[in-house]
């Protein structure tokens, strides 16, 4: 990615600058209200990269640039790392950042409901269906998919239920 002089200091002028250790802020920007986003060339980009790239003239598409400090709105170059998509899961689990249950971003169900659903699984015949219920009645009473009522009850949703 190319930036001119001018977006560099345009980037710079979003940026609240704090101490050399301090997490630098994005005040312009941001997707889901959470991640940075920086405008040029006609699309955009993580401010974070561009923020890499700056410091370190690195950028590449394959490889993630990664928070040390967690903070998706962070762009202090000290805080960022370049890391594979392997790299970056590894960081996030071993920080047990992964978003699970009610708290993920897309949550329909309460760990309750979930426990119900379960329950009446374990009711299940041989012919797939629930002795009062079929998958597609306890789908449609939860308001969610057939799917993801059988990923739920084959713990592949939920899991950590």
């Amino acid at each position: 990615m190319k930036l001119s002089p001018k977006d560099i200091a345009r980037f710079c002028s979003k940026v609240d600058v704090k101490g050399k250790d301090e997490c630098w802020p994005w005040k312009a920007g941001k997707v889901k209200s959470i991640y940075a986003q920086f405008w040029t060339n006609g699309k955009d980009i993580g401010a974070h990269r561009v923020s890499y790239q700056i410091t370190y003239n690195k950028f590449d598409y394959k490889l993630c640039v990664c928070h040390k400090c967690d903070n998706p709105i962070c762009v202090n170059p000290k805080h960022l790392f370049l890391g594979t998509r392997k790299d970056n899961n590894k960081d996030r689990d071993i920080k047990e950042r992964t978003q699970k249950g009610i708290n993920h971003w897309c949550a329909r169900l309460t760990e309750k409901q979930v426990l119900e659903i379960r329950q009446k699984a374990k009711d299940l015949d041989n012919k797939g269906l629930f002795k009062k219920f079929t998958t597609k009645e306890i789908a449609n009473n939860y308001d969610i998919t057939e799917t993801h009522a059988r990923y739920i009850i084959n713990n592949q949703n939920w899991s950590h239920i």
